[in-house]
Formats: structure tokens, C-alpha cells, sequence
């Protein structure tokens, strides 16, 4: 089973079609009526700078949940990042007045949505490298971040040494799938180990890490699923070298993970 890039990724949220109250001057969450039955929360740049990721946490008396975009998690642009007019942007990420959508939900849940409820953001990334909200959370956005640069760079390496012996796209469809269920054993695994151990910093950012490698070994697998006669075509490994120059590139142009990079130093899991 491949697991879609973004399935582990939980989100929600209501208020009615008005503008929650403003978390910070840079930002605010805002709940969008779709139709009759259904909102939308969306988070509203209000700073200069693009924002590139956001970690919130929605906490009720019997649960805690997360929910958490970057948009490093693809090599394309979000349809999920709206420009201020309402059109799907071109930009890295939403700019002043743009939105991000988080979450839709049915609105008869709003009693699960509002009041001590409704989500607060635990961390904010901006396009300068900036970010308003934990350390914490700041560091376990990077971690993920460096799992998916990993990810790209092993892959990078993979292809290479294929195209030296003449690529075999079984071959790689099978290093493809053993990866995925290797980064999936070592989510499980850090995801115990920080569940159990609530100091446990290394074990916390080592589960971001590996779910990060996570989202681009899975990317990559699925590129390699067979069709429908049981056959992967010989175009799915320029596909698959065209994700990955895009992904990189997306990360190397990026001045807010250069500026990580100097704050915090990439994670390297034990």
C-alpha cells in the first residue's frame, strides 16, 4: 500500500464566515462558509513576507490534535495556496493577503470547532527564515525539512549510479518500495520511543525526519506502482528524475531553509 504524501498530516477547525480572532499582526484563521452543509478554515497572510509552513495544535477535553503544511512536502505549487484576488497562486508560498486553506469540515461539527476548541498555531514559517511561535516546533519543522532533503539527495544518487549500469526501472521500483516500508518502520519506531519519553528531544526529531523521507519515498513509489496490466512503463524513470530536479531546486532556491540551516544545523537521525 502506498501512502499518499500527506495522508498522516490531521487538520481541524469552525467558526461561522467571519475572520477568527487575530492570533498575531502577521496572521489570522479565518472560517469561509462552502455551501449550506460545510466551512472552510483558511490561515491569512497579513505579513509582508511569504509564509512557508505553519504547525497548529486543536486541543478539547478528551483530545489533541495536530495539524501541519509546509510547502516543501511537493515539488509543485499547493493548490491549497490561494494569491489575495482568490486564484491559486504562483508563489512558494501564500503572500500578503494570500490564504491557506487547512481544513474543510461539515457544519454541524462546529461544537468540535469552536470556543477552547478552535486550533492555535504553535508555529508560523515565513519566507525570510523567520518564525513566530515555539522552538521547539520551529525545530521539528526543520528536522522534517531535513528528511525530505535527504530523501531527495539519496534519490539523486540512486538514479545516478542506475544511469551509470543502464537504469532497470523494476529494479528501482523495487528500491522505491522497500524504502517506503523502511521509512515507515522507523516512523512507527521514533513515534513510540517520543510518545514514551516526553524529554525525549532526539527521539522527537528523529520521528520528523523519517516522516519526512517518508512523504518523498512515497512520492517516488507510487511513480513506480504498476498499471493496470501489471506493467511499469520505461517513461516512469524520467518521470521520476523530473520530480526529483524540481524538488531539489524548489529547496535550493529557498531562502528560508538556507537560513534554517544556519540556526539549526540539518538533523541527523542515530
Amino acid at each position: 500500500m502506498h501512502l499518499s504524501p500527506l495522508n498522516y498530516f490531521i487538520s481541524a477547525a469552525f467558526l461561522t464566515g467571519i475572520a477568527a480572532a487575530a492570533q498575531s499582526s502577521n496572521y489570522h484563521l479565518e472560517y469561509r462558509p462552502v455551501d449550506e452543509q460545510s466551512t472552510r478554515i483558511v490561515l491569512v497572510n497579513d505579513s509582508t513576507q511569504t509564509i512557508e509552513a505553519f504547525r497548529m495544535v486543536q486541543e478539547c477535553p478528551l483530545i489533541r490534535e495536530s495539524m501541519k503544511q509546509d510547502v516543501l512536502y511537493t515539488w509543485v505549487f499547493s493548490s491549497a495556496i490561494h494569491n489575495a484576488e482568490g486564484g491559486t497562486a504562483q508563489s512558494l508560498g501564500p503572500e500578503h493577503g494570500g490564504t491557506w486553506d487547512v481544513t474543510v469540515f461539515k457544519s454541524s461539527e462546529k461544537a468540535q470547532n469552536t470556543g477552547e476548541c478552535t486550533p492555535r498555531a504553535e508555529l508560523i514559517l515565513f519566507g525570510d527564515g523567520s518564525y513566530e511561535g515555539k522552538e521547539s516546533a520551529a525545530r521539528a519543522m526543520k528536522a522534517l525539512r531535513d528528511g525530505i532533503e535527504a530523501g531527495i539527495t539519496e534519490w539523486q544518487e540512486i538514479i545516478s549510479r542506475q544511469d551509470a549500469g543502464g537504469a532497470d526501472v523494476n529494479a528501482l521500483a523495487n528500491i522505491s518500495d522497500q524504502r517506503e516500508d523502511e521509512d515507515r518502520q522507523k516512523v512507527h519506531e521514533t513515534f513510540i520511543l517520543a510518545s514514551g519519553h516526553h524529554g525525549d528531544e532526539s527521539a522527537k526529531l528523529a520521528y520528523e525526519f523519517w516522516s519526512g523521507k517518508m512523504i518523498v519515498d512515497g512520492s517516488i513509489a507510487v511513480r513506480f506502482h504498476p498499471s493496470s496490466n501489471g506493467s511499469i512503463s520505461e517513461q516512469s524513470i524520467q518521470r521520476v528524475k523530473g520530480i526529483i530536479q524540481a524538488w531539489k531546486s524548489k529547496i535550493d532556491a529557498d531562502p528560508a531553509m538556507n537560513k534554517l540551516n544556519e540556526v539549526f544545523p540539518p538533523f541527523v537521525p542515530d
